[in-house]
C-alpha cells in the first residue's frame, strides 16, 4: 500500500506539471530562448568593447577570458591569452593572494597597485578585483580583473642641471590628446554604452512587463500576491524612463528650428531660474536665434541644477547672451565666486550626474547634446562659464526697422508683434517702460518705431518717450491706449503731435496700426 500510495503521489504529480507545461507552447519556448541567447552576446560584445582593460581569471590564476583591450596591454594574442595567467603577468607580485582573497570573502578589492620591471622597462599598473558571478551550479571559481597602467616610472634622482635643448617626444610615442578630443572620446564611448544598454532592458522589460500583467490579471483579487506584482510593474515603468533617457544619450529628438526673440524668451523663462540663483542681462532688443525654445530652457535649467549644486548655495549664477557675428547666438552661464572642481567638469556631460529631481538622478545635459547639434548647435565648458551657441534666425530684418513694442498687457504685445513680424519689422518686446529702459541702455542705434501704452505702472509710455528722445531725438512713437480719447491726449501733453508722433485709440485694426507704423517711416 505504501508502494502504490507513493506510486500514485509520483503520477498525480506528473499530471500536474504535464498540464503546467500545456501553456507554453514551443513557439513561446523557442522565443525566450533566444532572448536569453541574444542577451548573452549582447553582454559579450559590451565586454569586448570596452576601452578598459577586463579579464577573468580563476583561484590559480589562470587566464579564462580577455578582452581586446586586456590583450592590447600585455601584447597578447587570442591563442596566447588562453595559455597565461597573472603570474606571468606580474611576475613576484601578490595578485594571485589578492584574487584568491576575493574569491573567499566575496568583498572586492580596490586600487591595488604595483610595479613590474625595472629601469626603462618598469611599468606602473592600478588593479580591481571583483568575484565573478556564478552562472551555473558547480561553476568554477573566477574573478574579473579590471587593471589600468597609470605611467611608468620616472627617475627620481633630478639632474643638477636644466638641459638646455628639451629631449624630443619619441616618435613611437603618440602626442597627448587634446582636452575636446578625449571628451569627445568619453562622449563616444558613453553612447556605444547606452546604445547597448537600453536595448537589452527594452527586451528585458517587454518580458517582465508582458508577462508581469498576466501574472496580475490571473490573481484573484484579495490575493496577498498582487500588491507585490503591482509594485514589480512600478519598478519596471520606473526602469522604462531611465531606458528613455538613455535612449535620448544616443538618438537626437526631433525638435523644430524655429526663430524667435532671445530678449523675449529670456524674460518669460527668467522668473523660473530664480531658483537657481540665476541673475539675467537681457539681450540686445530684436535679436533673434533659429533655435528650439524648448529644448534650450531645457539646457539651460539642467546646467543650472549641476552647476548650482556643484558651486555650492552661496554661489550665484549669471546668464548673458549676444550675437557672435553675423550668423551666431551665443549664451554664457558665468559664474565668478566659487570654483568647479576638476571632479565636477569632468562629470559635467556625463548622464545621471548631479543631485536627483526625484526618484532618480535625470540624464542632465547629456541627454540633450545631440538634439542640439542637430539643431547646428555647440556647447562647451570653459573655466568659469558654460557656453550655448546656435545659430542666428536668417533674414533678420536690419536694426533700421526695428520696433520697441511697450505694453504691460502681454497679449496684446504678442497680437501686435506677430502682426508687425508678419509684415517683416523686426520686434522687441518689453512689459514695462523701466524694462524699455534698461534695453534700450544697452543698445547702440536707435529702434526705428517706439510703439507704447500710454498708462502703465510706474513710468508713462509718455515720460518713456520723452527719456528715449532725449538720446535719440528722430525717434518715432506711436502711442496707443485703451483710456477715453480725451484722457489719453491729456496724457499724451494735449495731443499736439508733430509729424514723428501718432496716437491709436483702443481698440484698433492690426491693419490701422501698421498704417501708422509705416507712415511714421515715409
Amino acid at each position: 500500500m505504501p508502494g502504490r500510495a507513493r506510486a500514485g503521489h509520483w503520477k498525480q504529480t506528473s499530471e500536474m506539471q504535464r498540464v503546467e507545461h500545456q501553456f507554453w507552447k514551443r513557439a513561446e519556448v523557442a522565443r525566450l530562448l533566444e532572448l536569453v541567447e541574444a542577451e548573452r552576446r549582447y553582454f559579450q560584445e559590451i565586454l569586448a568593447a570596452l576601452p578598459v582593460a577586463v579579464a577573468v581569471v580563476g583561484r590559480d590564476g589562470a587566464l579564462r577570458a580577455a578582452n581586446a583591450a586586456f590583450q592590447a596591454v600585455f601584447e597578447l594574442g587570442p591563442e596566447d591569452a588562453a595559455r597565461r595567467s597573472v603570474q606571468d603577468l606580474f611576475p613576484g607580485s601578490p595578485v594571485l593572494d589578492w584574487i584568491r582573497e576575493v574569491l573567499d570573502t566575496g568583498v572586492p578589492v580596490e586600487d591595488c597597485e604595483l610595479m613590474t620591471g625595472d629601469g626603462e622597462e618598469a611599468r606602473h599598473f592600478r588593479l580591481m578585483l571583483d568575484a565573478a558571478p556564478a552562472w551555473q551550479q558547480e561553476q568554477r571559481e573566477e574573478a574579473l580583473l579590471t587593471v589600468l597602467e597609470i605611467g611608468r616610472e620616472e627617475d627620481a634622482s633630478e639632474p643638477d642641471e636644466e638641459p638646455l635643448v628639451e629631449t624630443p617626444r619619441s616618435a613611437a610615442a603618440p602626442p597627448p590628446a587634446a582636452p575636446d578630443v578625449i571628451e569627445r572620446a568619453k562622449r563616444a564611448a558613453i553612447e556605444r554604452l547606452s546604445a547597448r544598454v537600453a536595448h537589452v532592458a527594452n527586451n528585458l522589460l517587454m518580458i517582465i512587463g508582458g508577462y508581469g500583467e498576466e501574472i496580475l490579471e490571473s490573481l484573484p483579487e484579495g490575493d496577498v500576491h498582487r500588491a507585490g506584482m503591482a509594485e514589480i510593474l512600478r519598478a519596471a515603468e520606473r526602469l522604462g524612463r531611465i531606458t528613455r533617457d538613455l535612449n535620448a544619450l544616443t538618438v537626437a529628438r526631433d525638435y523644430p528650428a524655429e526663430p524667435f526673440d532671445l530678449a523675449e524668451w529670456v524674460r518669460e523663462r527668467a522668473p523660473a531660474w530664480t531658483g537657481w540663483r540665476v541673475d539675467v542681462e537681457m539681450p540686445e532688443p530684436g535679436l533673434r536665434t533659429l533655435a528650439s525654445a524648448e529644448l534650450l530652457d531645457q539646457i539651460v535649467s539642467e546646467a543650472a541644477r549641476y552647476l548650482r549644486h556643484c558651486l555650492g548655495e552661496d554661489a550665484r549664477l549669471r546668464l548673458r547672451a549676444a550675437a557672435r557675428g553675423a550668423d551666431r547666438i551665443q549664451l554664457r552661464i558665468e559664474w565668478a565666486d566659487a570654483d568647479l572642481s576638476e571632479e565636477a567638469r569632468e562629470r559635467f556631460f556625463e548622464p545621471f550626474s548631479g543631485e536627483k529631481a526625484g526618484t532618480d538622478p535625470p540624464a542632465g545635459i547629456a541627454a540633450h547634446v545631440k538634439s542640439w547639434e542637430k539643431l547646428g548647435g555647440t556647447m562647451a565648458l570653459e573655466e568659469r562659464a558654460f557656453v550655448v551657441e546656435c545659430p542666428r534666425a536668417p533674414g533678420a530684418p536690419p536694426p533700421e526697422n526695428t520696433v520697441l513694442l511697450v505694453d504691460d498687457e502681454r497679449g496684446i504685445r504678442s497680437l501686435i508683434a506677430r502682426a508687425l513680424e508678419r509684415e517683416g519689422f523686426s520686434v522687441a518686446q518689453a512689459g514695462s517702460a523701466q524694462e524699455a529702459l534698461e534695453a534700450c541702455g544697452e543698445r547702440g542705434e536707435a529702434p526705428a518705431v517706439l510703439v507704447t501704452d500710454l498708462t502703465m505702472p510706474g513710468i508713462s509710455g509718455k515720460e518713456l518717450a520723452d527719456r528715449l528722445r532725449m538720446r535719440w531725438p528722430d525717434l518715432r512713437v506711436l502711442f496707443i491706449s485703451g483710456y477715453t480719447e480725451q484722457q489719453d491726449l491729456a496724457a499724451a501733453g494735449g495731443g499736439a503731435f508733430d509729424e514723428k508722433t501718432r496716437y491709436l485709440q483702443k481698440p484698433f485694426t492690426m491693419a490701422a496700426l501698421l498704417g501708422h507704423v509705416k507712415s511714421l517711416l515715409d
